[in-house]
């Protein structure tokens, strides 16, 4: 087996003498071997070995049903030069990826051959080929054990005549150093009649491939008594590499030469680092942390150059990518072009503890902004260097809570809010009630925010190494222009950006050297085991947005609604996958309809407890916000973890709508009506509640309310009914203070609770582990939907003025005519 490289040339080999020695007498040999050997065509890796063992790009030569073996993406060429100065050379270029793959090839005329391949489970994968020679070709490899691979093809032509046969059989008694094996190739099939012809139309031909170290390879094939030996030498330098080879018979015929590359990363012993330069990453900072992958419609129509799609960045994936480049030794540090990041308080810590991890590790962060904002004085402060533009701001100010009320303008056009709250800490509709903060808000909210601010003064202090009286100092004092930053310590140094290009090429006397972070993916191994140990698999199922019936609606900016249907078929997919060990519930909500919460709460029970096939433990996440409705989907997980700066609790029960009958009655629009049935017209938006009527509606969230606190009593230990009013009716907490008051169960990101949902699984904590996604990301090739997202009228609206009604956001969930669990709305941290 051999594999290719992605960069060839000067930096493959090591600087140190030893080591370039070693290297030379390598190649030496491999030339010494192929002299003596006198090259004919043959049997490079492009060509393999086997039908039992092409699974890289040799499987579009020998064996297709290679191709059902996951090898990520490869790319080879080849060339063969004759040794008579009269014929011409042969080129063959070929690249595949799963499930696919294509080859060209020829002289002065171009040939080529398609093919695809699939795993049919258990150890078995089938493959399909077409040739432009017109010759189909079936493939199987079947591979039940690590130790042993069969493999078998099948030449068909136009009228699936079968033409040609080939049988592989391969063992690695010792591992996958030692490969051993033989094929039997039968020609000529319209022409067998008995064993005789068989034999006579078949031969027999062994082969022993040796991988003495990672990244080097060595084939010997043979014929049968040993004539036409073929040998083959290879180097892999991780992500590609290059082999020579060829067959003796009595003189050289020709010279072949092979490169390669592919996506997955082979260990290798040739995978060198220049250790004059220091190596690092940089990344821009800019974009909005979100839970889900961001999916993007099949068409992005924007009808306002002025204002962009947002699209955002999934936290589990770039924190992963981030500890990627902690734990990889090449890397000396990360420069980041620091602009914006924004997200929930919850998805900046987990970012921030990334940040730390990476510092840790003894690397280094270096950063350059036009200014820092507040949230940036926070995320960036472990950072080693700091550099702003001459003119640039340090914007540290500490946090401003604000809240938007309405009430004011409702009165004025005649609108009136009719609302029912279990009590006055249930404040979602306060901004429709009130002028200004309840006392009750006022209290709750003070409390909550406190924890909170504690956070983001401890994080700036131990970032610098201060203390957290001389933080509250420099917060108080700001915010900051360059001179007086750099006094305070906030900032390195004042730098243009073409002087900051100039700062970072080199660094303590060395060069540096820089790989940009979009250009950085998180790659695969290479697996060199035919079979590998099952891995245990984790499900991580996204519960995002306000909650109502029906579907969700993930977009570039992640979902802004959560619906029962899709979360509660995730879950369903999630339990019955016997794939998956342990589930994950990741919650970002503040909550919406009662009954989507209850039917979402349901396939949480179903999972832990009543599917009996299935059951399956379930830990819930919560990311930046699981109140009310988010709190009622989570109670009763087997565990539940929250960052300590999560908002969640809000365990209360509200109801009620916008009435603009008032306002309707001003603009000359009135309505007339027919009865039948005494509260037929409960709902009608033309009057206002009677006092009977709003007696109704108060019996009802009580009895939601006493519902709600019986599911968490049942789902939370060391918790009863009688219990929860003084943590309860509505009181919201950050992660910290519901860990103090049994809501949760562990404070952590979502690293604790896949953790969490090893241990529940029995899996070991050293134990890899696969992550797979719910729910599915589907295509959206509606094209009215498509453009949707940019043509509404929020697309012309300033930014600012949309923070300002971002709340209004909320009438159409609780204009539903159900029952809401919903937390405050549009809280802004400034």
């Amino acid at each position: 087996m051999l594999l290719p490289v992605r960069e060839f040339g000067d930096n493959i080999y090591p600087k140190r003498k030893e080591k370039m020695k070693f290297y030379k007498s390598i190649l030496l040999t491999a030339g010494l071997i192929l002299t003596t050997v006198e090259l004919l065509s043959g049997q490079l890796f492009w060509n393999g070995l086997s039908v039992a063992t092409s699974d890289n790009v040799d499987a579009l030569a020998l064996n297709p049903a290679g191709l059902g073996v996951n090898r990520g993406e490869q790319s080879a060429f080849q060339v063969r030069v004759p040794k008579n100065e009269n014929e011409d050379p042969v080129y063959f270029a070929g690249t595949r990826v799963d499930g696919f793959g294509y080859t060209l090839y020829g002289t002065n005329h171009l040939s080529y051959n398609l093919a695809l391949g699939g795993d049919l489970g258990g150890g078995l994968n089938f493959g399909y080929r077409w040739d432009s020679h017109k010759v189909h070709t079936l493939g199987f490899l079947y591979r039940p054990v690590s130790f042993g691979s069969l493999g078998i093809t099948g030449d068909f032509d136009t009228k699936l005549n079968l033409t040609a046969s080939r049988i592989g059989l391969a063992i690695r008694p010792f591992g996958y150093r030692l490969t051993l094996g033989a094929d039997v190739t039968t020609t000529d099939w319209a022409t067998i009649t008995d064993y005789d012809s068989y034999k006579a139309n078949s031969t027999l031909s062994g082969f022993i491939e040796l991988q003495p170290v990672d990244g080097i390879f060595f084939s010997v094939m043979s014929g049968e008594n040993g004539e036409d030996i073929s040998l083959n030498l290879g180097f892999d330098f991780s992500l590609g590499g290059f082999n020579i080879g060829g067959s003796s018979i009595a003189k050289v015929q020709s010279t072949e030469y092979g490169f390669y590359t592919h996506s997955q990363i082979l260990k290798s012993i040739l995978k060198t680092k220049d250790k004059k330069a220091l190596h690092y990453v940089r990344m821009k900072m800019n974009s909005t942390m979100i839970e889900e992958k961001p999916e993007s419609p099949l068409f992005n129509f924007n009808l306002n150059p002025l204002k962009k799609t947002v699209h955002g960045t999934q936290l589990r994936t770039w924190v992963e990518k981030l500890d990627e480049l902690t734990a990889d030794e090449k890397v000396d540090g990360l420069i980041i072009d620091y602009d914006y990041l924004s997200g929930g308080l919850g998805k900046l810590y987990e970012v921030r503890q990334a940040l730390e991890r990476f510092k840790a590790a003894g690397k280094k962060i270096i950063v350059y902004a036009d200014g820092i904002n507040n949230i940036g004085c926070y995320l960036l402060s472990m950072a080693d260097e700091i550099y702003v533009a001459p003119l640039g701001e340090v914007d540290l100010r500490g946090l401003n809570l604000e809240l938007n009320f309405y009430k004011g303008l409702m009165d004025k056009l005649d609108i009136v809010g009719e609302f029912e709250q279990i009590s006055p800490y249930k404040t979602a509709p306060d901004p429709f009630l009130r002028k200004e903060m309840s006392p009750e808000m006022r209290e709750n909210y003070g409390e909550v925010f406190d924890d909170l601010y504690a956070e983001f003064v401890n994080g700036i202090a131990s970032g610098h190494g201060w203390s957290v009286e001389k933080t509250n100092q420099v917060i108080d004092n700001g915010p900051y222009l360059p001179a007086a930053a750099i006094e305070a310590g906030l900032i390195t140094g004042t730098k243009f950006p073409d002087e900051f290009e100039s700062y970072i090429e080199k660094f303590d006397g060395r060069d540096v050297k820089t790989e940009e972070w979009s250009g950085i993916d998180s790659k695969e191994k290479y697996v060199n085991e035919w079979k590998t140990e099952e891995i245990p698999t984790i499900a991580i199922v996204y519960a995002v947005g306000g909650i109502v019936s029906g579907e969700s609606n993930p977009g570039p900016g992640g979902s802004t609604q959560m619906g029962d249907e899709t979360i509660t078929q995730a879950l369903k997919d999630a339990r019955e996958n016997k794939d998956v060990d342990a589930v994950v519930f990741r919650i970002d909500s503040g909550g919406g309809s009662a009954l989507a919460s209850d039917m979402i709460l349901r396939e949480v029970n179903n999972t832990t407890d009543l599917d009996s096939a299935n059951v399956k433990p379930l830990i819930a996440s919560m990311s930046d916000v699981a109140g009310s409705g988010g709190y009622w989907i989570a109670c009763q997980s087997d565990k539940i973890v929250a960052y300590p700066t999560t908002i969640t609790g809000s365990i209360g029960v509200l109801s009620g709508r916008i009435n603009y009958s008032g306002l309707l009655k001003k603009l000359g629009i009135t309505s007339d009506k027919i009865k039948y049935g005494k509260h037929s017209d409960f709902y009608s938006a033309n009057k206002l509640w009677s006092a009977e009527e709003k007696a109704i509606l108060r019996a009802a969230i009580v009895d939601t309310y006493e519902m709600f606190k019986e599911k968490v009593a049942a789902g939370r230990e060391g918790l009863e009914v009688d219990d929860l009013d003084p943590i309860a009716l509505g009181r919201i907490w950050s992660g910290t203070q519901a860990k103090d008051r049994k809501l949760i169960d562990e404070v952590g990101g979502l690293s604790k609770a896949i953790e969490l949902a090893k241990q529940e699984a029995g899996i070991s904590a050293d134990q890899e582990v696969r992550i797979i996604e719910y729910p599915k990301t589907r295509p959206r090739y509606s094209f009215l939907k498509s453009m949707s997202g940019n043509t509404r009228i929020s697309a012309y609206i300033p930014d600012e003025i949309m923070d300002q009604l971002e709340i209004l956001q909320i009438i159409p969930v609780i204009e539903n005519d159900e029952i809401q669990l919903l937390m405050p709305f549009a809280i802004k941290v400034k």
